[in-house]
C-alpha cells in the first residue's frame, strides 16, 4: 500500500477551496488596471489549477511567494503542483516552507510525507508521518499511511502499533491487522501472522474466512489444535465453508485424529461430491484407520473422476500392498507406469511387490529401472540387495548394502541386512561389525543381537555368543532358545 501524492492533494483541496473563495472575495475589490497583489496572483494560481494550467498555476504561486514570503497557502499550493508534475524535491522544499511558518501543521507535514515517500525517500517519510501523529494523533488516514510504510519497511511490530491505534478509534478499519498478517505469513512468521488476525478477530468476530486463515498460520507454525479450534469455529460460522473442512481434515490429521479427519473429509464430499482430490484424501485417511476395503472403494472412486492422476494409482497400490494383495498392486502400478513412464516411485513399489511375491529375478530388475531414474534413493538399494541375498547373489547384495549405507548411515537395517550377507559368505570378523553397528543405532533388537551371537560362533568366540544370548533370553525367549541350540553345538 503505497500513499502517492494523489491522496495529498485530496487533503489539500480543502485548502484549495477556502483560499480561492477568500482569493475571489480580494479580487472583486480590487480595481482594474493595478499592479497584482500576492492574493490576486494567488487567486490566478488557483483559478489555473483548477483548469488544469498547471505551469501557469506554478508561475503564479512563485509571483505570489515573491510579493509575499510568508503566504504558507501559496507554499502549500506551489508544493502540491510540484509534487503533481513529479518534481519532488522542489515540492518538499515548499511544504518544509510551510512548516518553517505553521511548525504545528499536521498537513503540511502529511504532505512532506507524501513526497518523501513518492520519492522512494521511506524513512524521511515516516519521520514526517512521527510528526503528523504527534500533532494530530486522532488523524486516521495519518497512522494508516503511517503503518503502511513501516510495514514496507520491514518493521511489521510497529506497523501493528500504529494500525492498533486507528482499530482503537474506529473498529471498522480491523481490516489493517490483516494487512499485517498477511505480510508476517509470507516472510514465515506465522505466529505473529496469527496474532494480527486474533486482534481482527477480536473486533469482527463472525468473519469464518478470518478464522480459516488463521487456522492455516497455526499449522504453518505446527499448532494443529489450535489450527483445528481455529477451523471448527469457522465452520460453525459458516457451514457451507469448503476450505474450513479441508483445513480441519489436515489439522487433524497432523493430530494423528484419523477418525476426526474423516468426518471432515465426508463434509467435503457433501459440499463436493465429485471432487477426486477430497476422494482421495479420504482413501488415505481411511488406510489409517486400518479400514482398506473402504479405503480401495474410495480410491478407485477418486480414479474414475481422475483417471490420469499417478498419484492417485500410487495409493491404491499402496493399499493393496498394505493388505497383502501383491498381485492388485502390480497391475495398478502397470497402469501409473503407462501415464507415467519415468515414475521411480512406481517401479519402487512395484519391485517390493514382486520381491513379496518371491519374483525376486523380477524384483531385480525392476529395481535397475527405479535406481536409474532415482539414483539417490537408499531403500531401493537396500531392497534390490535383499532380491540379491534370496537368489543367493550374496556379493551383489554386500554392494547394494553398502550403497544403501552410504545414501543413508543412520538407518540399522541395511547394516543388519549386509551382517547376513557377510554370515552366508562365512566373514564372520565384517559380520560382527556389520551388526554391532545396527545395534548401535537400534540397541534393542532382538534379532541383531540373535545374529551377532552366530557371527561370534562362527568366528570361534563362545563367550561373547553366550553374552548376546543372555542379553535376549527374556526379551524374546524364541530367538534366545534358537541361539542356545546352536552354542550347545558349537
Amino acid at each position: 500500500m503505497r500513499y502517492r501524492i494523489q491522496q495529498c492533494a485530496l487533503i489539500t483541496l480543502l485548502a484549495f477551496t477556502v483560499m480561492f473563495v477568500a482569493a475571489s472575495v480580494t479580487l472583486a475589490q480590487q480595481a482594474a488596471g493595478r499592479q497584482q497583489t500576492a492574493e490576486e496572483y494567488f487567486g490566478s494560481g488557483v483559478e489555473s489549477q483548477r483548469v488544469g494550467r498547471y505551469e501557469a498555476a506554478v508561475e503564479a504561486y512563485r509571483h505570489a511567494i515573491q510579493l509575499k514570503t510568508d503566504f504558507t497557502a501559496a507554499h502549500l499550493n506551489l508544493g502540491i503542483l510540484l509534487a503533481t508534475l513529479g518534481k519532488f524535491d522542489e515540492a518538499a522544499i515548499e511544504f518544509k516552507r510551510v512548516i518553517e511558518l505553521q511548525p504545528d501543521s499536521a498537513m503540511a507535514y502529511f504532505n512532506l510525507a507524501c513526497v518523501y515517500s513518492a520519492a522512494g525517500k521511506d524513512n524521511d517519510a515516516i519521520r514526517a508521518l512521527d510528526k503528523v501523529t504527534q500533532l494530530k494523533p486522532d488523524w486516521a488516514e495519518a497512522r494508516i499511511a503511517l503503518g503502511a510504510l513501516l510495514e514496507r519497511t520491514g518493521k511489521p511490530e510497529e506497523a501493528a502499533e500504529a494500525f492498533s491505534n486507528v482499530v482503537a478509534q474506529d473498529p471498522d478499519k480491523a481490516w489493517l491487522y490483516l494487512i499485517v498478517a498477511r505480510n508476517y505469513s509470507k516472510a514465515g512468521q506465522y505466529d505473529q501472522a496469527a496474532d494480527m488476525l486474533n486482534r481482527y478477530l477480536t473486533a469482527k468476530p463472525n468473519v469464518a474466512q478470518a478464522y480459516v486463515l488463521l487456522g492455516m498460520n497455526y499449522g504453518m507454525a505446527g499448532r494443529h489444535s489450535e489450527a483445528a479450534a481455529a477451523y471448527s469455529r469457522a465452520a460453525e460460522i459458516m457451514p457451507e465453508l469448503f476450505d474450513a473442512y479441508e483445513g480441519l481434515a489436515t489439522a487433524y490429521n497432523k493430530l494423528g485424529q484419523s477418525a476426526q479427519a474423516v468426518e471432515a473429509l465426508r463434509k467435503m464430499l457433501q459440499l463436493r461430491p465429485d471432487n477426486p482430490s477430497v476422494l482421495h484424501q479420504l482413501g488415505l485417511a481411511l488406510d489409517k484407520q486400518g479400514k482398506r476395503a473402504e479405503a480401495v472403494e474410495v480410491l478407485k472412486h477418486a480414479i474414475q473422476f481422475s483417471p490420469t492422476s499417478a498419484e492417485f494409482y500410487n495409493s491404491l497400490a499402496s493399499v493393496y500392498g498394505r493388505m497383502g494383495r501383491y498381485d492388485d498392486a502390480i497391475e495398478v502400478l502397470k497402469d501409473v507406469l503407462r501415464l507415467k513412464p519415468g515414475d521411480a516411485l512406481a517401479y519402487h513399489m512395484m519391485g517390493f511387490a514382486q520381491y513379496k511375491l518371491g519374483r525376486y529375478a523380477d524384483s531385480i530388475e525392476t529395481y535397475d529401472r527405479a535406481i536409474k531414474l532415482n539414483s539417490g534413493d537408499a531403500g531401493m538399494y537396500l531392497n534390490r540387495g535383499s532380491s540379491y541375498y534370496q537368489l543367493g547373489r550374496y556379493v551383489e547384495a554386500e554392494a547394494d548394502y553398502k550403497k544403501s549405507i552410504e545414501l543413508n548411515p543412520d538407518n540399522d537395517i541395511p547394516y543388519y541386512s549386509l551382517g547376513h550377507a557377510y554370515l552366508k559368505m562365512r566373514r564372520y570378523p565384517e559380520a560382527i561389525e556389520a551388526y554391532k553397528k545396527s545395534l548401535e543405532l537400534n540397541p534393542s533388537s532382538a534379532d541383531a543381537h540373535a545374529n551377532l551371537g552366530q557371527a561370534y560362533l562362527g568366528a570361534g568366540n563362545k563367550e561373547a555368543a553366550i553374552e548376546q544370548y543372555n542379553i535376549i533370553k527374556e526379551q524374546s525367549p524364541e530367538l534366545a532358545k534358537e541361539l542356545w541350540k546352536k552354542i550347545e553345538n558349537y
